[in-house]
C-alpha cells in the first residue's frame, strides 16, 4: 500500500517593510515574536536537561570523558536505531506520559522518530562535551536542538539536504533507505 501525501502550498509573503531602516513591528507582531522566542527557549532548555541526564539513563557511560573511546556510545546509538522495544521503553518512561500506549508506536510514527533523534543527539552531545551542566546561553545546544527538528522532517519525508557530516550520519542511521542531498 502506497501512502499518498497532500501538499499544501505555503502562503508566505515577505514583508517589504523589513528593508526600511525605520521599520517597526506592530505590537501583535512583537508579541508573537516574543512568544516564539520563549517557546524555543523552553524547548532548548528541555533538550539541555535531557542531554545532562545521559549518565542517569545510561549509567555505563559514567566514566566516559570527551575524546575518549566512543564505542559504548556508538553501541547504544545503534541499538536506538534498531531496537524498537528499547525505544519504546524510553517512551513509556517519559514524565507526564499521556500519549498512545508504547506498544502502539513504531518507526512509522513521528513521535517514535522524535524519541530516537533526541536520544541519539543527546548521546552525540555527550560524546563531544561529556557530563556537564548545559547552559541555555550556548549556541551549541540551541543549534543541536534545531538540527533535531530538521532531522525529524528529513526522516519523515525520506530525504535531507545537508553538508553536515554528523547530520548525514544521524539521518542515514535512522533512515537507511533515505536520500542525502549534499
Amino acid at each position: 500500500m502506497e501512502i499518498q501525501y497532500a501538499v499544501r502550498p505555503e502562503q508566505f509573503h515577505f514583508n517589504s517593510g523589513l528593508v526600511n531602516e525605520t521599520f517597526q513591528m506592530r505590537e501583535d507582531q512583537s508579541k508573537f515574536l516574543e512568544e516564539l522566542k520563549e517557546e524555543v527557549s523552553s524547548k532548548v532548555k528541555a533538550f539541555a536537561e535531557h542531554c545532562s541526564q545521559i549518565t542517569v539513563r545510561f549509567p555505563e557511560l559514567s566514566n566516559y570523558r570527551p575524546g575518549g573511546n566512543p564505542s559504548q556510545i556508538e553501541e547504544i546509538q545503534k541499538r536506538i536505531c534498531t531496537d524498537s522495544e528499547f525505544v519504546r521503553g524510553f517512551y513509556s518512561g517519559l514524565p507526564g506520559h499521556t500519549g498512545p500506549p508504547a506498544e502502539h508506536i513504531d518507526t512509522q510514527w513521528a513521535l517514535f522518530k522524535w524519541i530516537q533523534i533526541r536520544l541519539i543527539a543527546a548521546l552525540d552531545y555527550f560524546r563531544k562535551y561529556g557530563e556537564r551542566e548545559m547552559s541555555l546561553e550556548t549556541n551549541k545546544i540551541e543549534n543541536e536542538y534545531f538540527d533535531l527538528e530538521y532531522c525529524l522532517i528529513g526522516c519523515l519525508v525520506g530525504s535531507i539536504a545537508t553538508h553536515d557530516r554528523g547530520m548525514e550520519k544521524r539521518f542515514k542511521a535512522l533512515c537507511p533507505p533515505g536520500k542525502v542531498i549534499s
